[in-house]
Order: structure tokens, then sequence, then C-alpha cells
């Protein structure tokens, strides 16, 4: 008779596992038949109900160099009696239970992980756009001054005296979906701690009718020893006087606009079913007994399967180690204990033409990964858009707040207890001033400072008071003491609260440093027009004009702008064939080289073969799918082993024999995934997938996406034989272009590795960035690749990583462009490391790439 677990007391180890204690679990087989349990090591003690399972898949990787993420820790050993373990207690103690199937259970999870589609809200958008610094210049970049008047007072300024749509718009975009409010008597609201995942509580209905804005200047001391770290010192009364936080929550001020930690999520979990399978368990394929003794692991039971029912069955190598545990003896049907490996793994069987693989779906890495981006694609891209659109607009309302001197309109904190001399001391700019275009909210280093001593007798004592706690606690801890402070200095911000008269409360929406809109910031003269550096070659790469017009304009604008050489993104075609001749024609008069760049791997005949994805889609049809309508769709490429090295050939000589044409360029030298990273990889031809998977037991589609890094050393492999593809028909094309004794050079785009392609027939190869090149001289010229490509063009700190200067960039995108470009047409892009430079907007519309030089280089077409 098995008695309750629970009722011996007798003292046991702790257990970390389920293999630990499986010895101990009681299962009566003969009444109930056999017990399967997968991978009993890798289940831990849980320790919440939602608790995912063990990645199976991830259990046997070894290579863990290139994690970022800190190791988890490990949950809490169990104690458990002594002598028999009833399983209806102890597996749910590991989030397990028992799964009943035809003759035989399976231990199974009981939850397992899903992806969702994220989807937002435009108010849900919004309130991620921007951050709340950002949202208030924007706001007080539009009050006139009575405006100034109401919202510096003690009551506020309040919605009804807002008098454009616009003010309005921008008031409702300053306030947050959570904040923290600061009431008068304690509120009848929980208490949520702002760093937990709970959902904060929501103020009652009609909590914000009345609500007014107030805005001050705050002070916030920090005291030192010099050469000592800085320790804040609190100088409101509120805040003091409230060290439990019994005044103090943090709530929903704008519902529409929260997010929740599980709605952000892509991956969430719901309580574990058996997955959709391609392979019925219940097929008469599987009728065949398998016998259960002496099976050690995934991938041997798979293996007896497969040769009863003489299935092509493969098991993913990634479970194939995974431990099996059987409680019980004897043979099942086939389908019964394949439906029992599925259950056990959180898997299923897919098929690829006549081969079946146990694997962990039917739907690839790649297929969930994409159904898990499809919504954070198109909410990122937004955010990217509407979020470059807000810090415009905060940069603009940032240089009216500093020529306006508004920061000298907002009153001080009338509660602070520091002296004037402190005041002032934060109110002055400081001497490292920052960029006006720099959005860091950290304090700004070495600021100016008066002794502690010259602080009131409340505020010295407050100081020493967290001087003797940092004090205590470095002894405790056997840290270094730290040296009590003689030194005080401020720093002065403007705080934005908002007063809900209804609750008796206030709520802090937003905060700005001073120094962002200090009145003495000096306002950067506008850059002067960019200049060329002296190389042999100045080349623009556009697109190929479409009619005579654009063609006149892009030669006068090259011309005035000392250009030595055009490169024109050549489509394919008998049209843009004759329009390139006619364009090498006028480029010729106007002395000017011009140079055709080529793609060898985009079809030139609609009956070659085109390249395809693991899923079998193309370029262009992936990026329809995936895109829509946020990208232009993608050209679509060759398999490597489909290109017409002879027509490629005949069509660079076409193009070489025109006069005027006085080189030809090659780039994307194979197709993407190919040894360059891109969002769509080419090389996935079904042929190629079967071969990968029948050799390693993993399909190449789950080494990409999700899993991309749960096998590495055959995702390299993987990669590897691509690369070998790409490798045969570059030579082949290397030998054909030789061959063919071209009348004019031939460059290529270079690439890391294609040492045979820098060389050999080919010259001036381009590169975006390796200044430190040790190339022979037969390589020469080698030119740098500045690309203006992407989204409408963003401020120049976005490029730099903001290390802009004050005096080189105007709050403008003319300045900003000319700031950029400047700063990388430097002593680099010249001679060792370049001989020339070549300015990248082929993937502009013509129109907009020759508006963009016109602003940097300050000049118009036919002036």
């Amino acid at each position: 008779m098995l008695l309750p677990a629970l009722v011996v007391a007798i003292a046991q180890p702790p257990v970390n596992s389920l293999a630990a204690v499986l010895e101990r679990l009681y299962w009566n087989a003969g009444a109930r038949g056999p017990l399967l349990i997968v991978a009993p090591e890798l289940y831990t003690p849980q320790q919440k109900p939602d608790e995912p399972p063990p990645d199976l898949f991830r259990h046997s990787r070894t290579d863990t160099s290139n994690d970022s993420e800190e190791p988890e820790e490990k949950p809490e050993p169990l104690k458990l009696p002594a002598g028999p373990l009833n399983p209806t207690v102890l597996l749910p103690l590991f989030g397990l239970q028992v799964t009943r199937l035809e003759g035989l259970s399976v231990v199974t999870h009981r939850r397992m992980q899903v992806t969702q589609p994220l989807t937002l809200t435009e108010s849900q958008v919004d309130g991620l756009v921007s951050s709340s610094s950002m949202a208030l210049e924007r706001f007080l970049g539009t009050l006139d001054e009575p405006q100034w008047q109401a919202i510096g007072s003690k009551q506020g300024l309040a919605e009804a005296q807002l008098s454009s749509p616009q003010q309005k718009t921008l008031f409702r975009q300053l306030l947050p979906a959570t904040a923290v409010a600061f009431f008068a008597t304690e509120p009848p609201l929980p208490k949520v701690d702002p760093d937990s995942s709970d959902d904060p509580p929501a103020l009652p209905p009609g909590a914000l009718t009345g609500m007014r804005l107030r805005i001050e200047k705050r002070l916030s001391l920090s005291t030192f020893a010099p050469g000592a770290a800085r320790e804040s010192v609190g100088l409101r009364d509120q805040e003091n006087l409230d060290p439990d936080g019994k005044l103090r929550r943090v709530v929903l001020l704008q519902p529409e606009k929260y997010v929740s930690d599980e709605a952000s999520n892509p991956w969430t979990t719901r309580p574990a079913r058996l997955k959709p399978t391609q392979l019925d368990p219940a097929s008469p394929a599987l009728d065949a007994p398998i016998l259960l003794d002496g099976a050690k692991t995934v991938g041997e039971l798979v293996g007896r399967i497969a040769q009863a029912t003489r299935l092509r069955l493969l098991c993913d190598k990634r479970v194939a180690s995974c431990a099996v545990v059987v409680k019980g003896r004897g043979s099942l049907r086939a389908g019964t204990v394949l439906a029992a490996l599925c259950h056990g793994i959180q898997g299923a069987v897919r098929r690829l033409d006549n081969l079946y693989l146990l694997t962990s779906d039917i739907q690839t890495s790649i297929e969930r990964s994409e159904e898990a981006a499809r919504g954070s694609f198109q909410v990122s891209t937004t955010l990217e858009q509407r979020g470059k659109q807000a810090r415009d607009e905060a940069l603009l309302a940032r240089g009216h707040l500093i020529r306006t001197r508004a920061a000298d309109r907002v009153p001080r904190d009338s509660q602070s207890q520091a002296p004037d001399t402190l005041w002032k001391l934060g109110e002055k700019l400081p001497k490292t001033r920052p960029s006006v275009l720099d959005d860091d909210e950290a304090p700004p280093p070495d600021p100016e400072s008066l002794p502690l001593a010259s602080l009131p007798s409340v505020l010295q004592q407050r100081a020493l008071t967290n001087f003797q706690k940092r004090l205590a606690a470095s002894q405790k801890l056997g840290e270094a003491l730290p040296k009590q402070p003689t030194q005080v200095s401020g720093r002065v911000t403007l705080y934005a609260e908002l007063l809900l008269p209804h609750l008796d409360a206030r709520v802090r929406i937003g905060s700005l440093p001073l120094e962002r809109i200090h009145p003495e910031t000096p306002l950067p003269a506008p850059p002067p027009p960019v200049t060329w550096p002296e190389t042999p070659v100045r080349a623009w790469y556009l697109p190929l004009p479409a009619e005579e017009k654009e063609s006149t304009a892009l030669l006068a604008l090259a011309t005035q702008c000392k250009v030595t050489e055009l490169r024109i993104a050549l489509p394919t075609g008998e049209a843009a064939e004759k329009r390139l001749a006619e364009l090498a024609r006028q480029a010729k008069d106007a002395k000017l080289k011009l140079v055709p760049v080529l793609q060898p791997f985009v079809a030139l005949s609609p009956e070659t073969r085109r390249d395809l994805d693991l899923l079998g889609r193309t370029a262009r049809a992936w990026s329809q799918t995936l895109l829509g309508k946020l990208q232009p769709p993608l050209d679509d490429y060759l398999e490597p082993e489909a290109l017409d090295t002879a027509l490629f050939t005949a069509y660079c000589l076409r193009l070489a024999r025109l006069p005027g044409v006085t080189g030809l360029a090659l780039t994307q030298l194979a197709p993407p995934g190919y040894g360059t990273n891109e969002s769509w990889e080419g090389g996935g031809q079904r042929s190629e997938r079967l071969a990968f998977l029948q050799k390693e037991s993993l399909d190449p589609a789950d080494l990409q996406g999700e899993d991309d890094s749960s096998a590495p050393e055959a995702q390299e492999r993987w990669e590897k034989r691509k690369e070998a593809r790409r490798d045969a028909a570059l030579t082949r094309l290397h030998q054909a272009l030789k061959a063919a004794t071209l009348p004019v050079p031939v460059s290529a785009e270079g690439y890391a590795g294609w040492e045979q392609w820098r060389l050999g027939i080919l010259r001036a190869p381009t590169y975006s960035d390796g200044q430190d090149l040790v190339l022979p001289p037969e390589a020469r010229p080698v030119l740098r690749t500045l690309s203006l490509e992407g989204t409408p063009w963003r401020p120049a700190t976005a490029w730099d990583g903001g290390a802009s200067q004050a005096s080189d960039i105007l709050l403008d995108t003319t300045g900003q462009l000319r700031a950029w470009l400047q700063r990388q047409l430097n002593e680099q892009t010249k001679p060792p490391h370049y001989d020339g430079i070549v300015l990248d907007l082929s993937e502009r519309p013509l129109a907009d790439g020759l508006a963009l030089l016109e602003q940097a280089f300050g000049t118009k077409a036919g002036a």
C-alpha cells in the first residue's frame, strides 16, 4: 500500500531535479501501464505557477561564448520526506503532470511556450514615442506669456487655458501611462513596487477632471569629499517626511497608453497540449510494436520506431541525446510511443517530402520568429518614424526655449530650504557645457561647489545622517570606508507635476535639466557647405535618371560640386541600356567618368531560376509578405548555380563599349545570406535543405530565427556549405570576365576574405570601413563608401553616437547633414587609407538624392 508522500517525516537530502527522486516515484505499471519520463535531469523545482518549461532543444548546447544574458538563479532545492512519493504530489512541484495515452502514460509539463504577435493601439504607440523630458520641451515651446504665468503659479495651468489643438494634443502626450502620485492622506489604492511586473492601480473615475499643470525649478544637492563619490541630499519635505511611502503610489494615469509586460512579450505560456503533427499517431503505418525495455534516449526510441515501421523518420539532433526513463516493461504500438515522445519534448513530427523529423514544431524556427516579429516590426518602424519626428520637434522647441530665455520665467521651489547662494550656483551654466543636441540627463561632471558648512543646519544634519548610514553599511560589509563630506554642489531641474483637486494629489509627470534650455547656452552657427578631400576619385552613386531633365540636373550639379565620377545603379532591360548610353555620352562631354554598377546575381532573363530561402520564397515574395508596404520590395536573386556567365559577360561587353563608359562596378557579389548579413537569406533550395537534414539530423530552417543559437556548430557548417556554392559561382564569373578582355576596368564592392576579388581583373574595390587595410599596389585605387540611405534624414547624433559638438550642428536638417558628412570626409578618407570616396544614395529616388546633395554642398543644379 502506498503511504501519502508527505506523512513520513524522515529527513532527506534537498532535491535539485526530478532525476534525483525518480527511484522513489511510485508507479504501479501492472495496473496503469508503463510511465515514460523524458529528460528528468532538466526539470527543477518550480518557483512560480506559470513558469515556462525548460528548453530541451538547447540543453546540449556547449558554445555559450556569445551569450550576453546573466546566468539564471538556481531554484531553491526541495526538502522531501523519505519513502515512496506519490506522482500527484511530487510532479506538480516541478510543474509537471501525468498524461494518459492508450496503454502508456507520459510525464509532461503543465505549460507550454507559444508566440503572440505584438499589437499596439495608436495611444500605446504615443506613450512609447519620446521621453518625458522631450515631451515637456515640445509642450513648453508652444506657451505664450499668460500661459507661462499660469503654469508657474501655485494653481497651475488648466487644460481649458490651452489655446490651440496643437497645445491640447501635446498636453495629452505629456501625460505618461503610469506615474508616481503623492496624496495628502493615505489613499485607498494598493501599493505596487515600481520595479515589479504587476499592473499599477487605475485612478478612480473623474480623477483627472479639473487637472492643472504646474512647473517649478527644484534644486538637488550632492555632498562629497574631494576625490570621493557624491551623495545626494533630499530637500523636499513631503518625500523626506514619507520614508515608508505611505502617501506615494504608482498609479495608472492614462490606461489607454499602458503596455503591460505580458502584452509586450512576444512569448507567453499557455496550458500544455499536444501540438499539431504531420504524422498522425493513429496512422496504420505506425501499428508496429515497439519494445520499451532498455531504451536510454529519445533518439534510441525514434530509431526503433523508424526500423519497425520502415518510415524515413529522423530525430532532431538537439533532443536525440535527451534521457528517457521508463517505469514498466513491454511493447506498445509505435504511434503511441511517438505521441508520448511528442508530449515529452513538447514537439511534433514535421514532414519534408518523404522525410519525417521529430522536432520542436511543424512550424520552423523561421516561421515562429516571423510570426512573433510581424507585429513588432510594424510597431518598431512606427516608433522609429514617430520618435524621429518627436525628437526633431523637441530640438526645435529647445532652440526656441533657449532664445526666448524661457527658463527665467520658471519660479524656484517655494519649499526649498537651500540658501540663495546655492541656488545661484545650481542655476549657473556648467563649465563643461553639454551639446545643445545632447539628450543625456546625467549631471554634468565637476560642478562648482560650496563648503558644506554654508548649508542650513537641518540640511547639514541630513547630509551627516546619510554619511553615517553609508559608513555603517561599509563597516558591516567590510568595504573601504567613505570619507566624510566637506563640499556641496547643486543642480537645478525643471520639475512638472499634475495637480488633481478631486483627490488632493499631485502627480510627477516629467522633468527637464536646466542646462538643456539654459538661456546662456550658445546656439551653434550653421556649418559651411561640405568640401571634398583632395583625393583622385570623388564619386556619387545614384539611380539611373528616368528622363532628360533629370540627367541634365545631375550632370550640372556634379560639375559644380567637383565630382570626378558618377556611379549609376543600372536596372536590367533594353530601356535602361538606352538611357545609360545617352547619359554616358553627356557625361563624356562634361568630362565626367561614368561607371555603371551591376549586380551579377540579379536575373537578366525571366526564365533563370530564382534563389529561394528555406521556406521556398524569393526575396521579393518574402519582403512583400513580411514587410508589406513598410519598405520597397527586394529584387529577386539567382541561385549561384544558375548564374549564366556567358550572358552576363556579353552584357558587360555591351556596356563597356558604350562611348563615355569608363569602367564597370560589381556589387552584391552573391545573393543575401551567402556570407552577407541580410534579413532575407538565400540558399534554401529544397534539395539543399533535405541533404543537410539527412546528414545532420537538423533542419537548417531551425538554425535561424528564435533558435539561431541552439546548435552553433551545425549552423556554421550550413553557412560554409552555402559559401562554397557562392565561391564556385564567383570563380566561374571571374574566369569568364577575365577571358572577355573588357576594354574598361572592373571594380567590386569589397568583402572580408574575398582576396581573389580584390586582385586579378578587378581594380578600385570599395569598402564602407577598414581603415587598417593593407593592400598591394596593384589593388589601387581603393575607395571608401559613405551611405546616405535609409529612412528620412535623422539628426547627426543618431549617426555618430552623440559625439557631435554644439559648434558644428544647427537645429535643422541641412546643418545636421553637412556636419555629419564633413566629419566623415576627414583625414582617414585620404591615402594611405583610401584613394577616393563614394557617396552612396543609390536606393533613394534620384530627385531626393539630388536635393540632399544640394543641401550638403550648398549649391543648386544649373545655378
